[in-house]
């Protein structure tokens, strides 16, 4: 049974209520930082994953950074990075399962840690493809772009909740994640 969009939208908005006005929230034993625009690190005992960690930020962590960020875009320092992935392709870095698929003029990054299933969408623009669909699976928590500043309205976004089907929403946006629904 898919979502339709009142239910699609009032599970973003559940979701967005868990990160309004912190940029922190955990999943069992899980931890997820946001650090603005498109950029995260989620964290537990064994390992940790940085996302598109843009120019301009510090003090950043991590085993694995994943970035779908344009080549010519300078990345800040990550402490700790054995591997920064940033092309398609299947690897494994300290343990981390991660898949790297180019959708239009992006990366889809989705990985798995502690035995919950990750994606980010990276600049994403649209639904994605059926083949990409099934590949990805099933989702436990995904990273969007939404709101101002991104290339999803509301109407696409929700299309593209409905179909993933994802158990957890966490939308990137440029100011805060609750800013995203105020578009």
């Amino acid at each position: 049974m898919g979502f339709n969009g009142r239910r699609a939208k009032a599970h973003l908005r559940a979701n967005i209520n868990l990160l309004k006005n912190q940029n922190f929230s955990r999943v069992g034993h899980m931890e997820i930082y946001w650090h603005g625009k498109t950029c995260f690190s989620v964290n537990n005992k064994e390992a940790s994953v940085v996302i598109n960690p843009h120019e301009g930020l510090s003090d950043l962590k991590g085993d694995v950074v994943l970035s779908s960020l344009d080549v010519a875009t300078p990345l800040s320092e990550v402490k700790g990075s054995i591997k920064t992935l940033a092309w398609p392709g299947e690897y494994e870095v300290k343990g981390i399962p991660v898949a790297a698929i180019k959708v239009a003029n992006t990366l889809v990054f989705y990985f798995e840690v502690g035995k919950v299933k990750m994606c980010h969408l990276g600049d994403v623009d649209s639904v994605l493809p059926s083949e990409v669909l099934q590949e990805i699976g099933d989702i436990d928590i995904m990273m969007m772009p939404l709101g101002e500043g991104t290339n999803l309205d509301n109407k696409k976004a929700m299309e593209v909740i409905e179909s993933i089907e994802p158990k957890i929403v966490i939308p990137m946006a440029g100011e805060s994640p609750s800013a995203a629904l105020k578009s």
